[in-house]
Formats: C-alpha cells, sequence, structure tokens
C-alpha cells in the first residue's frame, strides 16, 4: 500500500516518521505545489515584490526567519527545523491537504447553482413569516444555563 504512494504524500500524511525523514524539502515542495502554503504561513518574500517565485528552499527560510529558528554558530535561518515544523503542522492537520475526487470541478458548478437557488427560496420563505424573536440573556457562570432550563 504505501510504496504506491509518493514518498512526500507518505510524510506528509503521517505515514512515515517526520523524525526520520533526511531531505524535507522535497515534502515541502510537493505541499507547496498544491496548497498556497505561503500564504498559510503569512510569509514575506525576501524582495517584497508580488510575483516573487518561492521555492521549497524559500519557504523555509523565510518560516525560519519569521519563527526565530537560527543555527548556533553562524546565525543563518535553520531551514531544516523549519521544514521539520511545517511537516508536524501538517501531519497534525494544522495545515490542510485535501484531494477532491476526479470530476469534482467539472460536476461542482451544478451543485453550486442547486444551493445558491435553495438559500434564494428559503431566504423569500424565512421574510414572509419571520418573527422577532428576543436573544435570550443569561448571568452567573457556566452552569446557570442549566439552572434557567430547569426552572
Amino acid at each position: 500500500f504505501p510504496a504506491l504512494i509518493p514518498r512526500a504524500l507518505q510524510i506528509i500524511s503521517g505515514m512515515y516518521p517526520i523524525a526520520q525523514v533526511q531531505e524535507p524539502y522535497s515534502a515541502i515542495r510537493y505541499l507547496a505545489e498544491r496548497i498556497p502554503l505561503e500564504k498559510i504561513l503569512s510569509l514575506t518574500p525576501p524582495d517584497f515584490s508580488r510575483d516573487y517565485q518561492w521555492s521549497a528552499w524559500t519557504i523555509c527560510e523565510a518560516f525560519a526567519e519569521q519563527r526565530g529558528f537560527h543555527t548556533a554558530k553562524t546565525a543563518q535561518p535553520d531551514v531544516y527545523r523549519a521544514a521539520n515544523a511545517i511537516l508536524r503542522l501538517t501531519a497534525d492537520g494544522r495545515i490542510l491537504l485535501s484531494f477532491k475526487p476526479p470530476g469534482f470541478f467539472t460536476s461542482s458548478k451544478y451543485e453550486i447553482l442547486r444551493v445558491t437557488e435553495a438559500d434564494s427560496h428559503r431566504d423569500n420563505s424565512d421574510n414572509e413569516d419571520e418573527k422577532e424573536e428576543k436573544p435570550m440573556v443569561i448571568t452567573g457562570g457556566g452552569f446557570s444555563a442549566l439552572a434557567s432550563d430547569s426552572e
């Protein structure tokens, strides 16, 4: 089973231990090709241009600068540690990578039209028989809501 999946995807999905990864940059590249990793991590390009071409190394370097990961002797950005941190965020589910089934994007336009039409019908019916509801105000601690329900 795992032999049929690319090694980078095994690392990202947590099937391969991140601590044993010797070269994490290919997994970062795999991830960056599929999601806007630089936007998710709020990274700024080194030359502050909008059309900057990010690579796996520069993503790790910018993330290391952002988090303050530096090597001990030369105080250079610790890109290996940054790459491991990004992979751990992905394996933990804090950075989401998802795959859609084949044909999802071609048929979803009809689903979007159906949902928007249903929402417009529901909004029209809600406006016709809309009654004003007053919100329930509860003062006290977290368990005071239980006390007000029992009365």
